[in-house]
């Protein structure tokens, strides 16, 4: 996704130079809207010294980030006001005001249960009572390894993570993925480098889960104990190799085994049992991505008591229990799961409660809610308008393939295979997911949480070793978003992406270009990243490229890695340009994709780039799609999550983005008079197309 769950927003700001109540292309009126002008209070920095602050100065100068987020942005803006329309839909489907089809009596209980704070904080953690009593139990590592299967119900991933998804040798089936598990600490290494932040990480980390234990009525000694069991069992893991840039590559993911291989090179594991209780198949493939740690669990397994490993388990529950972004935990868990995320993250409050009932329904039953978000809040005129705009720039980015003149003409044809075989989806799924069998309570918020997460676990298991519906969608319609998957080649624009202001049918084309459009540019790119581009036209992983243009690919995408590695962020901490990679391409050749197609829009109709938008105004339409595509990704953030961000974090900083993005585009250059001095002008522009 253009924010892969970090969310990056986009939006179009009023610019302070020229009215945004400009014509459409086609020449219909725009309405006038009050947006913030360029620049600060202090006056505005030239734009090709740093086109980011010289967009975003005055945005920047007045907002604030809320105490409950960890940053601010004009999308963080549009996700709250999408929020705000769902909790409407909700709060009617919960009220009983009408006759309730199936789908509005689901969301509704939901919703109801989740925002029936008595009865949570009466419960306190007695639902967790049952589940905690059968941990405690634990007398081996191999019943401890049964129950860190059953946790992977719940999506507890620890110890280790099985997942289905498309089989990287064929898209249209499902395979089992087994994987090394999730941790508490966003980053493995903040377990390992002993520094000052790292310090006070773990010093957070063994207080979050101190109390955690205490308030399931351990008494303080014994709650400080089982925390410290819980970091020295996620050193442990932590310490096994782990690399975010080697999780990510797709050539990392495709060692098999079946099960029987599986369970005589680790017997310790018991993962033939825990995928019977599943309903896997015995013989089945399964991906083992980290072959060598799926070994040396084995052998830890053989030294690490059971006791621990039952405090483990027993810690990682409790953690999912205290989710504040996604349930209901009672008030105790709520604050201690706050002060952890105040030190890694720099919040300093809890969101609302109908806030994170609305995220928990929307998490849940994502589809279910979504269709109520359609039929109220999307129109059939924005899914065509959208689509053809979509379709421009898919056939940009053919274009821009074409003109190549690095490709030997068999990788060349392959890429255009691939391209004019994108897949592109919006607004929503033709067929909606069914819920049926999900049981929703109205007075049982951690049990409808419990039953949903499991419900979809049953039914991503059963997608192993069958066919895949190709038509159903990663994400729901409300998503405040826009993705690409790689192994079905297929883009997605849901609805929630589709509204004000980060998609205006009252705005100018060249403003839609800068914003959604760069956005969907985007999304095709992550076909032709560092990563996407090992899956061909299907969406299998095949090695589609000859040596001589993979060596040529890659000497041009070493020429991101060393420009983002040479951006300084805070305190001396720089952009991973490795670690960023594939959204550095997907952000820079994107936006050359829809600059292209709003070039070849306006030749259509007679008009250029650097003509002006109308009649008197000094704004053109390349500057006004670059300012829409700049004033969309204004934002603030902690210093916190900054740090956490450059660390864990695929995306470089919104800045480095945009700076990134403008600074390896000719037609910015051009439409700026940006010369050779200026920072945003370097002597070499590093580009893939």
């Amino acid at each position: 996704m253009n924010g892969r769950l970090t969310f990056r927003r986009r939006w179009l700001l009023r610019m302070g130079f020229f009215s945004i109540a400009a014509l459409f292309l086609e020449g219909s009126p725009a309405q006038e809207a009050t947006r913030p002008p360029v620049g600060t209070d202090n006056g505005s920095p030239a734009p090709c010294a740093d086109f980011f602050l010289y967009a975003c100065g005055h945005w920047i100068h007045q907002h604030n980030i809320p105490a409950d987020e960890s940053g601010w942005t004009p999308m963080f803006e549009l996700m709250k006001s999408t929020s705000e329309n769902l909790r409407k839909i909700l709060e009617l489907a919960a009220s009983n005001r009408e006759p309730r089809d199936a789908t509005s009596q689901r969301i509704g209980d939901y919703y109801s249960a989740c925002m029936d704070e008595s009865t949570v904080e009466r419960l306190g953690v007695a639902p967790l009572q049952p589940v905690l009593k059968r941990l405690r139990s634990i007398a081996s590592s191999q019943q401890a390894m049964l129950e860190a299967g059953e946790l992977g119900r719940l999506r507890i991933f620890a110890l280790y993570k099985f997942i289905s998804r498309p089989d990287p040798r064929d898209s249209n089936r499902g395979i089992g993925e087994w994987n090394r598990p999730e941790l508490t600490l966003d980053d493995p290494n903040a377990y390992i480098h002993d520094n000052r932040q790292n310090r006070a990480l773990r010093q957070g980390f063994l207080a979050y889960y101190a109390e955690l234990f205490r308030l399931t009525g351990l008494d303080p000694k014994s709650a400080e104990s089982a925390a410290e069991t819980m970091w020295t069992t996620e050193t442990a893991l932590a310490r096994r190799g782990w690399s975010r840039e080697s999780e990510a590559h797709p050539r990392s993911r495709t060692t098999t085994l079946t099960v029987e291989a599986i369970e005589q090179r680790a017997p310790n594991l018991r993962l033939k049992r825990v995928l019977s209780g599943y309903g896997v198949p015995a013989r089945v493939d399964i991906l083992v991505p980290h072959l060598d740690f799926l070994v040396e669990l084995n052998a830890w397994l053989e030294k690490v008591s059971p006791k621990d490993l039952a405090t483990y388990l027993a810690g990682r529950y409790l953690h999912f229990a205290a989710d504040i972004g996604s349930s209901a935990p009672p008030t105790g868990f709520l604050r201690a799961r706050l002060r952890f995320r105040q030190l890694q993250y720099g919040e300093s409050e809890v969101a609302p409660r109908w806030r994170r009932c609305t995220e928990a329904v929307n998490l849940h039953m994502g589809e279910a809610l979504g269709r109520k978000f359609v039929e109220r809040h999307f129109s059939a005129e924005n899914k065509t308008r959208v689509t053809k705009m979509a379709k421009n720039i898919l056939a940009s980015v053919r274009g821009l393939i074409e003109a190549s003149t690095w490709l030997e003409p068999a990788t060349k044809a392959a890429a255009i295979a691939k391209a004019d075989a994108i897949r592109i989806r919006v607004g929503f799924p033709d067929r909606w997911r069914s819920y049926d069998g999900l049981i929703v309570r109205r007075h049982d918020a951690f049990g409808n949480r419990a039953r949903a997460i499991r419900f979809e676990h049953a039914r991503q298991m059963r997608m192993i070793g069958q066919e895949l519906d190709r038509g159903e969608w990663p994400w729901p319609p409300q998503t405040v978003n826009g993705g690409y998957a790689a192994q079905l080649n297929t883009i997605f624009i849901p609805a929630g992406i589709l509204q004000p202001p980060f998609y205006d049918p009252l705005a100018p084309d060249a403003a839609n270009y800068g914003t959604i459009g760069a956005t969907i540019g985007h999304e095709y790119m992550h076909g032709f990243d560092n990563l996407g581009r090992f899956y061909d036209k299907d969406g299998n992983l095949k090695d589609w490229w000859s040596k001589a243009d993979e060596q040529a690919y890659n000497s041009r995408a070493e020429c991101f890695v060393k420009q983002y590695d040479g951006h300084e962020v805070l305190d001396g901490l720089r952009v991973n340009g490795r670690l960023t990679l594939g959204e550095n391409i997907a952000d820079v050749e994107g936006l050359r994709a829809a600059y292209k197609a709003l070039e070849t829009e306006l030749s259509r109709l007679g008009k250029r780039m650097d003509d002006v938008v109308r009649p008197g105004e000094a704004a053109t339409f390349a500057q006004m799609l670059f300012l829409s595509f700049a004033q969309s990704s204004c934002a603030k953030h902690r210093p916190e999550a900054i740090r956490s961000d450059l660390l864990t974090n695929p995306h470089a900083p919104d800045n480095i983005r945009v700076n990134g993005s403008v600074m390896n585009n000719c037609g910015f250059r051009s439409a700026f008079a940006c010369s050779a001095i200026n920072p945003m002008a370097p002597a070499k522009a590093c580009r893939i197309w």
